[in-house]
């Protein structure tokens, strides 16, 4: 796969603000049309599997691997704008260093 590759950016997102992200994902659609008790469970379970099931080890070792293998780091608390214009700026230096 390395080959194919010729750029890598990795967001760097502080675990709570994940968190916090993903959180807010579940109460979006699809979920928002179950009943609130089905999204209190779903909530409850989704935070439960966070603390004891793995979630949070898995990100964290995602992150530890991809952080290692990149060409670009970026703040994933600024915003999305300023993101792409950042990595819009190193990938066009990237291209014309090749």
């Amino acid at each position: 796969m390395r080959s194919l590759i010729d750029f890598v950016i990795a967001l760097d997102i502080p675990l709570d603000i994940a968190l916090a992200r993903r959180l807010l994902g579940l109460t979006d659609p699809p979920y928002v049309m179950q009943q609130p008790d089905d999204r209190y469970n779903l909530l409850t379970e989704w935070l439960r599997t966070y603390l004891s099931g793995g979630y949070r080890e898995l990100y964290l070792a995602l992150n530890e691997r991809i952080f290692k293998h990149n060409d670009l780091i970026l703040d994933g608390t600024r915003p999305v704008h300023e993101l792409v214009e950042i990595a819009v700026q190193h990938i066009q230096q990237k291209r014309q260093s090749s």
